[in-house]
């Protein structure tokens, strides 16, 4: 029997880094209380979303070149995402390889607080 949630490109081809990823990110979110956000515009991209300690905490998934894809974190008040702190996990992780760095982004993630506020 076919396997319903492998990927299907469109004209045979390989499929994009992040369509490759999606069952692995549907299992994941679900596994931890996540919500998973598809953004399937150009560009593509992917972000896992939670709350802890008062902050919504962001994995942000972007396809990059040669198949691999960029891992970008955040934190901050939820619905003012400029008011938090992005950061990037790093070089552009092997769509082979996203599974295994999962945990150390919400580790990270989950590390993260917000910039002090301006001073007046």
């Amino acid at each position: 029997m076919p396997d319903e949630t492998a990927p299907r490109p469109a004209g045979g081809g390989e499929a994009p880094p992040l369509d490759a990823v999606d069952p692995v990110l549907n299992v994941f979110a679900l596994a931890n209380g996540m919500d998973l956000h598809r953004d399937r515009f150009d560009p593509p991209d992917r972000v896992l979303a939670w709350f802890r300690n008062g902050l919504e905490r962001l994995i942000h998934l972007r396809p990059a070149t040669g198949g691999t894809i960029t891992v970008d974190l955040a934190a901050g008040p939820w619905g003012d995402r400029d008011a938090g702190r992005r950061v990037s996990l790093g070089d552009p992780v092997p769509a082979a390889d996203l599974k295994a760095r999962l945990p150390e982004a919400v580790e990270a993630a989950n590390a993260l607080t917000p910039p002090d506020p301006p001073s007046s």
